[in-house]
């Protein structure tokens, strides 16, 4: 990444501590002068957080997520995941100027649900990639989305209160696809590579989806790479994988949702 904008930093005992820069949109969030970071969408109310606040951060070993510790206006510390922090600050529950009592309360209304990360990617938490959901539902999507060959083979985005899908396929036999019992807009070839499109309302109706088209025995490709060709990203940095995952759900968001090309997923109601 080129020409980045630092936006704020802080420095405890001559170390950087973190610090949070501008690329485009996206504000990248970096921990002791490292160039690999995290990625929210820019927001100013955020950004007041992260420059005023004293939120320390540090990066689990076991997920790499990264989290804060912090002291509220009591002097009582707290764990706060940053995937917490910025849902609640997108969705309008968290504020700089009532950050505490804000936190607080998103968290208790919250209860037993989880913020999901919809490519399964902990460093993309912009807000096209974060939404809530039961955690049975978080842990049966991760583990159907394993099943997908590296990198990806379907692009998830959150638009709102649904979810956008796109899955690149081709289908070994025509048959394969038919016997879904799926009517989709326009029709397949034989032997060819085509883009589906879908829409969820809920996380179960995405869990299905999601199911249903892993058990399809279709092979595999990822949706929104260069010029349209599938492009191995074994060899590329996580800053560079996570940015462009980051655009193909741009990508999908983007494409008008009056143009047919959606098709609602029903499942088995």
């Amino acid at each position: 990444m080129k020409t980045l904008k630092i936006l704020t930093c802080r420095y405890h005992g001559g170390k950087m501590v973190f610090d949070l820069v501008q690329k485009d949109k996206y504000m990248m969030y970096r921990i002791d002068g490292t160039k690999k970071g995290y990625f929210f969408s820019y927001n100013e109310e955020l950004l007041k957080i992260f420059t005023d606040i004293k939120l320390t951060p540090y990066r689990r070993k076991k997920d790499k997520r990264l989290s804060f510790t912090y002291r509220d206006d009591t002097g009582k510390q707290h764990h706060l995941f940053a995937h917490n922090l910025v849902y609640g600050v997108y969705q309008g529950y968290i504020h700089y100027g009532n950050f505490y009592e804000d936190v607080r309360a998103f968290i208790k209304a919250k209860g037993e649900l989880t913020v999901d990360h919809a490519d399964g990617n902990v460093f993309n938490n912009t807000k096209n990639n974060l939404s809530l959901m039961t955690l049975e539902m978080n842990r049966k999507k991760g583990n159907i989305t394993k099943k997908f060959n590296a990198p990806e083979g379907v692009v998830i985005g959150v638009d709102g209160d649904f979810y956008r899908l796109c899955f690149l396929m081709r289908a070994n036999k025509l048959r394969e696809f038919t016997d879904l019992g799926i009517l989709l807009n326009g029709t397949i070839p034989e032997g060819t590579m085509a883009t589906f499109h879908f829409i969820c309302n809920s996380a179960d109706t995405l869990v299905d989806c999601l199911n249903t088209f892993t058990n399809s025995h279709f092979s595999w490709r990822t949706p929104y790479r260069k010029n349209g060709r599938w492009i191995d990203t074994s060899g590329k940095s996580r800053v560079e994988n996570t940015l462009q995952s980051i655009k193909e759900q741009e990508f999908l968001l983007n494409i008008p949702l009056g143009e047919n090309v959606f098709n609602t997923w029903k499942g088995d109601e």
